[in-house]
C-alpha cells in the first residue's frame, strides 16, 4: 500500500526543490540520522543451498512514529557461488 506524505515547507528551497538530497541524489546523512528510524531489522534465511540471507529493515519517521517503507537486502555468506 502506498501513501502520499505532505512535506513541510522546511524541506523545500526557494525554487521548490527538495533540500534533503545531496548532489548525487541521495538523502543527506544528517537528515537521515536526525529523522529516520531504521532500528527494526528482521533477518531470515533466504536460501540454505546457496547460503543467502534476506534482511528486511523497516524504515520509519522518528517524529510521529510514521512507517515509511522497508529496505530489503540479500547477503551471500560465502561458499561456491
Amino acid at each position: 500500500m502506498y501513501k502520499t506524505v505532505e512535506l513541510p515547507a522546511e524541506y523545500w528551497d526557494k525554487d521548490k526543490n527538495l533540500t534533503i538530497f545531496n548532489e548525487q541524489g541521495y538523502i543527506n546523512r544528517e537528515f537521515w540520522l536526525e529523522r529516520i528510524d531504521e532500528s527494526n531489522v528482521h533477518t531470515e534465511q533466504y536460501s540454505s543451498m546457496l547460503n543467502i540471507d534476506k534482511r528486511i529493515t523497516y524504515v520509519g519517521y522518528k517524529l510521529g512514529d510514521v512507517a515509511l517503507g522497508r529496505i530489503t537486502t540479500f547477503a551471500f555468506k560465502g561458499g561456491w557461488v
